[in-house]
């Protein structure tokens, strides 16, 4: 399986491309800071030995920002995983939609940190097909105004 994980938070991208990886799935992170996977690099956490580094894709994450990711990033992705930034979603939606058509699963995560607003706009895509994943219960009791 090959998932395209957007991180907003170094050490949550650790812990979850690290775990991805020792469960056998490829991870790449654009613009995250396991784009490039190895080394230090000066990051908090170390390096992640077995997830896979591509230089075409490093390439292409560093021309396009994941506001409005290129369309053959997601070339036989199975699995975007966005944390927190919803605007990452919205953004990029006109460019998962050809590919969810294909079976490619498109994932929010939260950080606990949801609101009326956010949840709005949540159910309006998950309707659409994107698929919530929670860090906290309590956000699914939000009061939402549609």
């Amino acid at each position: 399986m090959k998932i395209l994980y957007f991180s907003c938070h170094e050490i949550q991208e650790f812990l979850d491309c690290d775990m991805f990886t020792d469960m056998g799935y490829q991870v790449f992170s654009p613009g995250g800071a396991y784009m490039h996977p190895y080394g230090d690099e000066g990051r908090k956490r170390p390096g992640i030995p077995g997830m896979p580094y591509d230089p075409h894709f490093v390439e292409l994450a560093t021309r396009y920002s994941k506001d409005e990711i290129h369309p053959e990033m997601l070339e036989g992705v199975d699995v975007v995983i966005i944390n927190h930034i919803f605007d990452w979603v919205t953004r990029n939606w006109h460019t998962f939609v050809p590919f969810m058509e294909r079976g490619m699963r498109v994932v929010w995560r939260s950080i606990g940190q949801s609101t009326p607003e956010l949840e709005r706009q949540l159910a309006t895509f998950r309707d659409l097909g994107l698929e919530l994943v929670r860090y906290s219960p309590i956000e699914e009791r939000i009061t939402v105004c549609r």
